[in-house]
């Protein structure tokens, strides 16, 4: 590829396409010697001969940065193995990040892995010793070797690693990521100090040793990167005060932004992928849902001060790119329409389209591996797979990456859901979309950002600080408009004790969201399902519970209820997310989109002491019933003593009436403990939440 072409398809020099110069040349320079040796006596040279040195330096300018390069391929995995350098190059603007945004704004849909795998310090022999765990566990198809620095570095403390053995060991770590059939660049050291007069104390180590990578790149057929000679070059001309620092590193080792920006340019060059200026975000990708009802919010990046020109279907906007290459725009709000339109954006003479486009709603569902859960690994989920034929319903998956800063983009793309699409994507969330579109008609954009094992604590954002999954997995879609979330989330808070304090943690992640998404952002959420896991000490569960319960307090949310729906008690992961799935739906569809039915489960309101019983008040609680046809279970009672025991428990009405022998009640405790699996339901058969009566925080959307 060159310039986002490929090369048969570019022409020039009277129509000789790019692929086929170097026959060309070659055979010019055959014809050249063949001649040569008839006319030997001739007084200049033949026509053809006296082109010859133009034609190949021409050739040379050409392929000279392609020499060993291939294309990028659709699911490469790019793997940075290195020191601090490639350690800070995978944070914030790093060159690894910014590799990273070339690639998405080059070939969004091609799913490319960026994983960094640079650790401070490292040198050729601490690489080796890590090479498994770094580098091909990550199952590589390319990997970038960017090392050097502390070889040469560490001499001064004795730690250096003798020029034979770094040899070596690139020979060594080269062999075993070609076994595991993976292509490798190898880049030479880049500096330890900038001066150019010959002053630096490393420099003439640095060149023998990028001599060995040279010599290392030759001898095992690998694609070699020359950053050592590029650097040099161009601190040459643009390091005239003959600094120590400054110019493309910030210390005289680790790079600067212009480095970076160096660095990443040479590294996608080495990847033949071109360099846009004009760049849309991955959630512009093809077969994306945008938002219906609400202004489009349409942003990326071009050259600064360069005028954007934007086109949907019929409406054309325009606009300037900042000072700092950003640009947004605000287009019309669009009624709901399955029918595809296009996506235009040209600046200069550069055109990027987004086709396939569909107008509906767009939801995000979000929380740890519950939420996280894949198709394949459900109740059925074969069956469902094999009917996944929703031409209407579009799926975003986000990748697992946390980052120290708000970033701008997500190594992401859409797809249209299908029996080939959907069984990695989010179970829970994949059937909460699937019937709303049933219910509604109109297409769906399901986006899972979610991460197993996670707490809520780096999900979240608060005036003063932001968490390291939020800000690369949720503030990159916070400009794109979006209906609501469901949130599946809460197993490693009780983990961390955090009990009723989770409220103020879920209350923090909501509202921070709700900044960027409205105020009246619909939220609903899964109250988590009983465990019998030793990780969860005694009244850990019940506490959260009751946090969860208490988010009712706040507007527009709604909790899912699935006591009922553990499958094994001892699996922290419920197989069945259909009904998970469908009961967030449930509160979505009433109280998002008005559709009048029962949404939730019986939820505890108020208590009243009648004598020796008590009587329970629920909301939700027409047709309230045993699931199970047996008594009502799960129903206890204490006393003034405080000593808590089983209770027997009655139907009357929409109340229920509990009582124990020789007890007066003070608190009633319903489902209160991590093994609960109480049978109490609604007429439309939800289940009743756990709670306990005592000083009770929690609430109902009532």
């Amino acid at each position: 590829m060159l310039g986002g072409k490929s090369m048969a398809n570019m022409t020039g020099m009277g129509g000789i396409t790019c692929v086929g110069f170097v026959g060309y040349a070659k055979a010019e320079a055959s014809f050249y010697m063949k001649r040569r040796f008839i006319h030997h006596n001739a007084r200049k040279p033949p026509e053809k001969m006296r082109n010859l040195p133009r034609l190949l330096a021409v050739a040379a300018l050409l392929f000279s940065p392609l020499l060993g390069a291939e294309d990028l391929k659709k699911g490469d995995r790019i793997v940075f193995l290195g020191d601090s350098i490639t350690q800070a190059g995978a944070r914030g603007n790093g060159y690894i990040r910014q590799i990273e945004s070339a690639i998405l704004g080059a070939y969004p849909d091609y799913g490319t892995a960026i994983i960094g795998a640079g650790i401070s310090g490292h040198r050729v022999p601490d690489c080796q010793k890590r090479l498994d765990r770094d580098v091909l566990k990550k199952r590589p198809t390319i990997v970038f070797i960017y090392i050097g620095i502390n070889d040469v570095w560490h001499w001064n403390r004795n730690k250096g690693t003798k020029k034979g053995d770094f040899d070596a060991g690139l020979r060594d770590m080269i062999a075993k990521i070609k076994v595991a059939r993976a292509r490798v660049i190898l880049c030479t050291p880049t500096v330890i100090g900038e001066k150019t007069d010959g002053s630096n104390t490393f420099d003439d180590m640095l060149d023998e040793y990028a001599d060995v990578s040279r010599a290392v790149a030759k001898d095992t057929g690998s694609q070699l990167l020359d950053l050592r000679k590029e650097f040099m070059d161009y601190l040459k001309v643009h390091n005239t005060a003959n600094r120590d620092r400054g110019v493309l590193t910030g210390d005289s080792v680790h790079l600067s932004p212009a480095g970076n920006a160096k660095v990443a340019e040479l590294m996608l060059k080495a990847l033949n992928v071109p360099l846009f200026k004009l760049r849309l975000p991955t959630v512009f990708t093809n077969h994306m849902v945008l938002q219906r009802n609400k202004p489009i919010t349409v942003w990326g990046w071009a050259e600064a001060g360069k005028t954007v020109d934007l086109k949907l279907g019929g409406e054309a906007a325009s606009t300037t790119a900042s000072a700092a290459g950003t640009w947004n725009v605000a287009l019309k709000p669009r009624e709901a329409n399955a029918i595809p339109t296009t996506l235009t954006v040209s600046s200069g003479d550069e055109n990027r389209q987004t086709t396939d486009i569909l107008i509906g709603d767009v939801w995000v569902g979000s929380g740890q591996s519950n939420m996280a859960w894949s198709l394949t690994r459900t109740q059925n989920g074969k069956e469902f797979i094999a009917a996944a034929n929703h031409p209407q319903i579009r799926l975003y998956h986000v990748p697992k990456v946390q980052a120290k800063q708000p970033a701008d983009n997500i190594n992401a793309f859409w797809n249209s859901c299908t029996p080939g699409t959907v069984g990695s994507f989010s179970a829970a969330l994949y059937h909460f979309g699937k019937r709303l579109h049933t219910d509604l008609s109109i297409p769906i954009g399901l986006v899972n950002s979610s991460w197993g094992g996670s707490p809520i604590e780096p999900w979240t954002v608060t005036e003063t600080s932001s968490g390291g999954m939020y800000n690369a997995m949720i503030a990159p879609l916070q400009k794109l408009p979006i209906t609501g979330c469901i949130w599946y989330q809460g197993e490693t808070n009780v983990i961390r004790k955090n009990g009723l304090a989770y409220f103020d943690k879920k209350k923090d992640l909501i509202t921070g969201w709700r900044r960027f998404w409205g105020a009246d952002m619909p939220f609903y959420f899964v109250q988590i399902a009983p465990w019998s896991g030793k990780q969860y000490e005694p009244g850990q569960l019940p506490a959260l519970w009751e946090a969860q319960a208490r988010t009712l307090n706040l507007p527009h949310t709604g909790m899912a209820v699935i006591t009922d729906l553990v499958d094994n008690i001892n699996d922290i992961h419920p197989r069945n997310k259909h009904d998970v799935g469908s009961r967030l739906a449930l509160w979505a569809l009433a109280k998002t989109y008005g559709r009048g039915r029962t949404y939730s489960g019986p939820i505890f309101k108020a208590m009243r002491i009648e004598g020796d019983e008590a009587r329970i008040v629920f909301a939700h609680a027409t047709g309230l019933t045993s699931r199970d046809g047996q008594p009502l279970s799960e129903f206890r009672v204490a006393g003034a003593d405080g000593n808590v025991v089983d209770a027997t428990a009655e139907i009357d009405g929409e109340t229920v009436v509990v009582r124990a022998n020789g007890v007066t009640p003070v608190t009633v405790q319903f489902g209160w403990h991590q093994l609960a699996n109480p049978n109490l339901v609604n007429a439309a058969g939800l289940p009743a939440a756990p709670f306990q009566s005592n000083n009770w925080q929690g609430a109902t959307d009532k």
